[in-house]
């Protein structure tokens, strides 16, 4: 009878265990290539513009993902301002940028990076009033004390630093440089300086104190169009002037440049499915879906690859859970499928919700599987694509890294690449993605990569170049593990501390 009742048990684990291998297999067939493509071709599209951190393409992302969330049925969990939960987690950005700048001449202003720009960082915190003379050279600075001069711009780079400088040294308030550049040419210009000065407007979580000094050496470039303006001639007569032929008589203008936090609104989205007995414990799978957005020529970074791959993957492994569920075959374990802003800015969005605004407190979090960039191949492995670098996986918890290992072993048998997991990686990739908020908090995490290759954040990372074959069995893979995570007895352990 012992025996028997022992046969019987060992019977029943055994054939419970090939019927969670089978529902994991035929739920994880469910995430194609067509579908990804489908997902990919519209998040990786112009119409995005390269889904910029707080840009309308990101926006337009936001949507497209939560209403994918929608349509499968998954819990808006995120809470809104009336009080109601949505699928946005909502929050602010500051970027110290200018708040306010402009030449006012009479009633009208002209706005900078358009008809002007700024040489470097220039603050002027409140409106100056000067008065304005045209000069042609360094040795005419008599008289100029406190007041805006303006001169046309050398062919010699130095010798218009020099006469700058010789202005300042006479006590000017403010030099205007007036450029020889044509209308066109001048816009093309004043976008250029715009994108190179917003290098220096870092996005950042906290905003900050905003009394910066005002700059003591204030210069600008102003169009022929523009100076003709402020000096209340016409444009044939200003040109006059600068042959000599003519002699102005100055004039006044006020301006403003003042430098703050530029408030950036963005979001995270969320899309949460409750487990069933064991729905308190929560497995998170995330990617980033925003990227760079337009360079200085007007090229767009569609960002197909990082993170569009990602991000479509989220929405696949989404639906394969939503298929399964709908058939009475739900997760034990809650799962929340997140796409995280800010990344591209440091990781901000993923910080916000673990440091600032956890929607389900930290220590209900089982682990992070993060994916970032599954969608190529790098020149390593050129010759096979049939792998994956894992990162993180055996930093935390022993029993992550065994079960992801079985995962592929008994699904697609890639080969793991371990590569980057090490400590003295150069490349620092376990603390450049979003995974490693949650490893920080001593949450077990997955990062899951194919390489950098010679697209990396230039404009040619576009859909057409993605391994649509190898992209589906990553996400599948990425299925397996979580399935098995979610579906476990036991929660897995974290027992270890690598750094």
């Amino acid at each position: 009878m012992t025996r028997t009742l022992a046969f019987l048990i060992c019977l029943f684990w055994s054939s419970t265990k090939v019927s969670a291998q089978q529902l994991s297999a035929k739920y994880a067939e469910t995430i194609s290539a067509e579908d990804l493509r489908r997902h990919l071709t519209y998040i990786a599209s112009d119409e995005l513009e390269g889904r910029d951190t707080g840009s309308e393409g990101q926006r337009k992302a936001a949507e497209y993902i939560a209403n994918h969330f929608k349509s499968l049925g998954l819990t808006a969990i995120a809470p809104q301002s009336d009080g109601s939960k949505g699928y946005f987690q909502k929050f602010n950005l500051y970027k110290n940028g200018w708040q306010d700048a402009y030449i006012k001449i009479g009633d009208g202003k002209r706005m900078h990076f358009k008809e002007f720009f700024p040489n470097g960082i220039v603050n002027i915190p409140t409106e100056i009033t000067t008065e304005l003379i045209l000069v042609k050279n360094a040795s005419e600075m008599n008289d100029v004390e406190g007041k805006g001069v303006l001169f046309f711009e050398t062919d010699d780079k130095e010798s218009t630093k020099a006469i700058t400088a010789a202005a300042f040294d006479a006590g000017v308030s403010t030099v205007f440089i007036i450029s020889n550049a044509d209308e066109n040419r001048f816009k093309t210009l004043a976008a250029e300086r715009q994108a190179v000065l917003s290098r220096y407007n870092r996005m950042r979580l906290e905003a900050t104190d905003n009394t910066s000094q005002p700059s003591k050496s204030p210069s600008f470039v102003v169009s022929s169009a523009l100076a003709a303006e402020m000096l209340g001639v016409s444009h044939q007569k200003l040109m006059k002037a600068k042959s000599g032929k003519k002699t102005l008589k100055n004039a006044t203008v006020t301006l403003k440049s003042q430098r703050g936090d530029e408030l950036v609104e963005t979001m995270n989205v969320m899309g949460f499915m409750e487990g069933t007995d064991r729905k308190d414990e929560v497995i998170v799978i995330t990617a980033h879906y925003d990227h760079v957005g337009i360079d200085k020529k007007g090229e767009i970074y569609n960002g197909a690859d990082d993170d569009g791959s990602g991000t479509c993957s989220i929405l696949e492994l989404a639906e394969a859970f939503a298929k399964a569920k709908a058939a009475g075959n739900g997760p034990r374990r809650s799962i929340l499928f997140m796409t995280v802003t800010g990344e591209e800015k440091g990781l901000l969005g993923s910080r916000y919700f673990t440091d600032v605004d956890p929607v389900i407190p930290l220590k209900q979090l089982v682990c992070d599987l993060n994916i970032d960039m599954i969608g190529r191949v790098d020149k390593e492995h050129a010759d096979n694509d049939k792998y994956v670098y894992l990162i993180g996986s055996d930093k935390l918890s022993s029993e992550l890294h065994a079960i992801s290992e079985k995962a592929n072993k008994e699904s697609i048998d890639f080969d793991l690449d371990y590569t980057f997991n090490d400590p003295d990686d150069p490349n620092r990739f376990y603390y450049r993605s979003d995974h490693y908020n949650f490893a920080k908090n001593k949450i077990p995490v997955i990062f899951y990569f194919t390489g950098v290759h010679e697209d990396y954040h230039r404009p040619g990372d576009d859909v057409e170049k993605i391994m649509f074959p190898k992209y589906q069995q990553i996400v599948r893979l990425v299925f397996h593990t979580a399935w098995e995570l979610a579906n476990r007895d036991e929660r897995i352990v974290v027992d270890s501390n690598k750094k």
